[in-house]
């Protein structure tokens, strides 16, 4: 924190950062599990193998990431950016 931050806006950072690792959820998406569908449920339909990235077989992904509120879902790509923004003010230790 900037060491001219009054304590007013240092309560501010403190609870913006606290926010950001509320907001932390792991993520898991294996393109290849997904798109065989899993074996103790009925058989994922036959579109989905033609679909969106049905091609990304090589994709799993495994992370634990930070995700914007529910109500930021229809501008998530430009709410992860400022989750990366404010994220690396909070330094190396903040991951």
């Amino acid at each position: 924190m900037p060491p001219s931050l009054s304590e007013d806006g240092r309560n501010v950072q403190r609870q913006a950062f606290a926010g950001l690792l509320w907001s932390k959820q792991f993520y898991h998406y294996a393109q290849r599990d997904w798109l065989a569908g899993d074996p103790a449920q009925p058989t994922p339909p036959e579109q989905r193998k033609h679909g969106r990235n049905s091609d990304w077989s090589h994709v799993y992904n495994a992370d634990v990431i930070s995700m914007p509120d529910k109500w930021e879902y229809l501008v998530c790509r430009l709410g992860s950016r400022f989750h990366c923004v404010a994220a690396g003010a909070g330094g190396s230790g903040f991951r």
